[in-house]
């Protein structure tokens, strides 16, 4: 061969083995193995990026490619690889940082809130007081009802003291002079003031009242005279000159009644019987009560209730407190029942001198008991009707009633 030929044959034998596959020449640059995975990126956000003292911005982040994301800085945590989150109120500025990783690596990305200025302060309280009735008669009570918003706390002061519930109602007590009741009410945010004034006009006679019941009432008032605690017994109505019960049907005590202020101990009440000429003897269960040396408060009452029936017969009972605890108490004396059903006109009485209490009809004693458990309270009226289920009974009623103490 010459070696014209063999410097021809190199180059194709190089040609012929590329062709056929042959090893790639040093230096070729092909890859032996599988692909590389993505690295993760991720995005954060702060909006708004400035907020005043107290107020707070929401962060919103993202990311690709990665499967956990962890927070530090300002904030901390595992987080889901997308989603937002309020920061809630600042106080001070600061960055948050959310690293997001997966099996191509991790990436970062922060955000940082400026916080500047003051928080916004409290709100300021604001108080409600109200006087009903606004004028009594002396010896009346008024009701004195309240309300506030953002206090935490409340003092009464002027014609009335004491911490009071940021909300509630209070009945004065009886009034013998003109008042003015205040309430302060603070909070956070200060302090706000309310006042409401009570009247009391007239003077009346020291421990004396008589009535016709010439007002239409559901309850008996008559200008603030007659008390009524906001106990479980039901009220007392007048309508056309009667004073009657309502009839309650919560269980077999529910008295009406109504009692008056200022009397001394020893009572005398008297009242005129109405009858209306349609209430049949059969059937029913009616009272009138004269009660003496009375008192009251929410589902308790206490004192002695002198009981005449439709029937003529009387008692006198001793109400011990809670709702259906009454004793009835012997007799020592007193011609007893009537022997006749009690008909308009018919004048009833009790008294109560030291411990002896005694009951008339027509100015006989009927009967007459000692007992001495109450020393004080207050003279006033009640009903007891049945059968139960009729709202009102103006059939069996008083059509006048005095009382006065010594």
């Amino acid at each position: 061969m010459s070696r014209m030929k063999a410097s021809l044959l190199v180059p194709l034998l190089a040609l012929a083995l590329a062709a056929c596959g042959g090893a790639s020449a040093p230096g070729s640059g092909a890859s032996s193995g599988g692909s590389t995975p993505p690295v993760p990126t991720v995005s954060l956000a702060a909006n708004p990026t400035s907020v005043l003292s107290g107020a707070s911005s929401t962060l919103t982040w993202s990311s690709t490619d990665a499967s956990s994301c962890s927070a530090s800085g300002a904030w901390s945590g595992a987080k889901t690889v997308s989603g937002n989150q309020a920061s809630g109120a600042l106080a001070a500025s600061g960055s948050y940082s959310l690293t997001c990783t997966g099996s191509g690596g991790s990436a970062s990305a922060s955000a940082t809130v400026t916080v500047s200025g003051m928080p916004p302060p409290p709100p300021s309280p604001t108080v409600s007081l109200a006087a009903s009735p606004t004028s009594v008669a002396s010896g009346a009570s008024s009701a004195l009802t309240w309300s506030s918003t953002n206090a935490t706390s409340c003092t009464a002061s002027g014609a009335w003291s004491g911490t009071k519930a940021t909300s509630g109602s209070q009945t004065t007590g009886a009034l013998t002079s003109t008042g003015t009741f205040s309430l302060n009410c603070s909070g956070g945010g200060g302090s706000a003031s309310q006042s409401a004034t009570v009247t009391v006009t007239g003077t009346p006679t020291p421990g004396s009242y008589t009535t016709n019941f010439d007002q239409t009432e559901n309850p008996i008032s008559e200008g603030g005279v007659w008390r009524q605690a906001s106990n479980v017994w039901t009220n007392v109505r007048t309508a056309n000159g009667i004073a009657f019960g309502t009839n309650g049907s919560m269980d077999t005590y529910d008295d009406s009644y109504a009692l008056l202020s200022g009397f001394g101990p020893n009572q005398t009440a008297q009242a005129v019987v109405f009858r209306s000429p349609g209430l049949v003897s059969s059937g029913i269960t009616h009272e009138m009560e004269l009660l003496l040396r009375f008192s009251d408060d929410t589902g308790n009452a206490r004192g002695y209730e002198c009981l005449f029936n439709y029937a003529g017969g009387v008692e006198i009972v001793r109400w011990n407190g809670p709702l259906g605890n009454f004793t009835s108490l012997n007799f020592t004396g007193g011609a007893g029942n009537l022997g006749r059903d009690l008909v308009s006109g018919d004048v009833i009485k009790a008294t109560i001198v030291g411990n002896v209490i005694s009951t008339y009809i027509n100015g006989v004693l009927r009967a007459q008991a000692t007992d001495s458990t109450f020393t004080t309270g207050q003279p006033g009226i009640g009903f007891f009707t049945r059968p139960a289920g009729v709202a009102d009974n103006p059939n069996f009623g008083m059509t006048s009633y005095t009382a006065s103490s010594n």
